[in-house]
C-alpha cells in the first residue's frame, strides 16, 4: 500500500512528514525523490517548430526565470525535466542531420518531446528509449 506523505518545504530542505527523511533541496535525493513522487507536464512546443529546431526552442523558451533560492519543488523538477527534455532534443537534432526516414519510434520521440511529456527518468531508462 502506498502511504500518501505531505510535503512541507523550508528554506533548508524538504521535509517528508510521517517519516524521518529530509533532503537538502536541490540534492540528488531531493531530485530522485521529486522524480519518483511528483508528476509533471512541460509546455509544448508549437507544431510550426521544425523537430530539427526543438533543442533551441526549449533551451530559450523554458527557463525558470525565478531566483534558484526561491525555487518550489515543482521548480525543481521541471528544470531536470528540462534538462533530461534537451537530452532528447539533442539526440532528436541529430536524427534530423541524418537525413534518413525516421522510424515510427522515432516519431513518438519526437511527438513526446513536443507535447511536454516528462523525461526525467532514470538514464538507463532513458537510454533505453532512444536505442
Amino acid at each position: 500500500m502506498k502511504e500518501n506523505k505531505k510535503l512541507e518545504t523550508r528554506n533548508t530542505g524538504v521535509v517528508a512528514e510521517n517519516s524521518a527523511i529530509q533532503f537538502v533541496k536541490g540534492s540528488i535525493q531531493h531530485l530522485e525523490y521529486l522524480r519518483n513522487n511528483m508528476e509533471y507536464q512541460g509546455k509544448e512546443i508549437p507544431k510550426d517548430v521544425p523537430y530539427s529546431e526543438y533543442y533551441d526552442y526549449i533551451f530559450r523558451n523554458f527557463r525558470i526565470e525565478k531566483l534558484k533560492e526561491e525555487w518550489t519543488d515543482l521548480d525543481y523538477k521541471a528544470d531536470k525535466s528540462r534538462w533530461m527534455r534537451i537530452n532528447v532534443a539533442r539526440t532528436v537534432r541529430r536524427w534530423a542531420k541524418q537525413k534518413q526516414p525516421l522510424s515510427d519510434k522515432q516519431k513518438r520521440i519526437i511527438e513526446r518531446v513536443r507535447n511536454g511529456t516528462d523525461f526525467y527518468v532514470s538514464y538507463a531508462k532513458l537510454g533505453k528509449l532512444l536505442e
